[in-house]
């Protein structure tokens, strides 16, 4: 929330208006900003944090909204995925479908430019619906819970789950290009630069993958930095840059090469 606004005010208004705890990223929705949380509400909000509308399911939303040409799409802990639509009124949304799901779902909702729609439950299974619809295109069990979104690229859906299994499936069948066995809990999002997966595990290993479907080697380099790794490598210019958490340092940054670029902690 603090991103949406510097205004304290502002940030103490929009508390006041949830009940629950905002665990995701607001979004911009044509003029207004769109924010999910754990209350299970949808808060649509004018660019001066006014609040316009709301929109209430069964339970707790964790998932960021996803936004594909007019539409909303979101995925609750209530084992749902609503698709909705502000109405002509300007004043709530309407549901254009839901899909009854067979898990929860906490962070694992991406859409792609075509318009396909890929959800990750804690029933372990991976699924991709058409966003205009909400019939499924396909429907894959995983390994383990896969908590972030997926990233896809090139035709290819590639994301890890809490079994440590890192994955590429065909993104029009499902079909299971590739499985790489990362030995420990993949949490957060992968990350792709040209042919070059990065991802972060539970026992603190930041990994480069070929991203290939038929490489000479599918483990380019590992490199282990203590601590866990949570979170979604970024990137800057030079390097991928992995947060660490219960560590010796708070960020490690590595050259694409694998060779160790920096590292910081914050003084106390």
């Amino acid at each position: 929330i603090r991103m949406i606004s510097k205004n304290l005010r502002s940030v103490e208004k929009i508390a006041t208006d949830a009940t629950g705890r905002f665990l995701s990223s607001p979004v911009l929705y044509n003029d207004l900003i769109l924010v999910s949380n754990s209350d299970g509400k949808l808060y649509a909000y004018t660019k001066d944090l006014k609040l316009k509308w709301t929109f209430t399911a069964g339970d707790g939303f964790w998932t960021n909204p996803a936004i594909f040409e007019d539409m909303i799409f979101l995925s609750s802990v209530d084992k749902t995925t609503y698709a909705l639509k502000e109405n002509s009124s300007g004043d709530g949304a309407d549901v254009v479908w839901t899909k009854e799901l067979d898990g929860s779902v906490f962070f694992s909702q991406a859409i792609d430019e075509k318009g396909n729609l890929y959800i990750g439950t804690l029933n372990n299974e991976l699924l991709s619906l058409d966003a205009k619809t909400g019939d499924v295109n396909w429907k894959v069990q995983t390994a383990g819970t896969v908590w972030s979104p997926v990233v896809v690229n090139e035709g290819r859906v590639f994301g890890g789950d809490q079994a440590g299994k890192i994955f590429s499936l065909d993104s029009s069948t499902g079909s299971l290009i590739w499985e790489y066995d990362a030995m420990s809990p993949v949490i957060g999002s992968v990350a792709i630069r040209e042919n070059r997966l990065f991802a972060g595990t539970g026992s603190g290993d930041a990994l480069c993958l070929s991203t290939e479907d038929k490489p000479e080697t599918r483990l380019l380099w590992s490199k282990n930095v203590g601590g866990k790794l949570y979170s979604t490598p970024v990137f800057t210019e030079k390097y991928a840059v992995f947060g660490v958490i219960d560590g010796d340092m708070t960020l490690a940054a590595f050259a694409f090469s694998g060779d160790t670029g920096w590292t910081f902690k914050p003084s106390k």
